[in-house]
């Protein structure tokens, strides 16, 4: 019980910080969210990079990251990948140029 108490509280910080965003997971069986910092996003990596992000993001907290990386002169393209019929089963896409 406490375990779940734990990661409960983990996801809430992990919603409310506004410089974290939350990776989609790429199993559909796990159940921890890795986060990362929206500064990381700038960091130089190959021409195209494509990141899928969790559906717990918030809309404010991926139009900051939009806006952050389009500041730093990069191309951002971001929608929303389905993979099941319902319609919660989706994550979000950034690709950035």
């Amino acid at each position: 019980m406490e375990a779940k108490a734990e990661s409960k509280s983990t996801k809430k910080s992990a919603q409310t910080d506004t410089n974290t965003l939350l990776l989609a997971p790429m199993d559909l069986g796990q159940t921890s969210r890795e986060s990362i910092a929206m500064e990381s996003l700038l960091e130089p990596t190959q021409s195209l990079q494509i990141i899928y992000l969790d559906r717990q993001n918030s809309q404010k907290t991926l139009q900051k990251a939009k806006k952050l990386l389009e500041s730093k002169g990069k191309v951002v393209y971001m929608g929303e990948v389905h993979y099941g019929l319902d319609a919660k089963d989706f994550i979000y896409e950034f690709r950035i140029l």
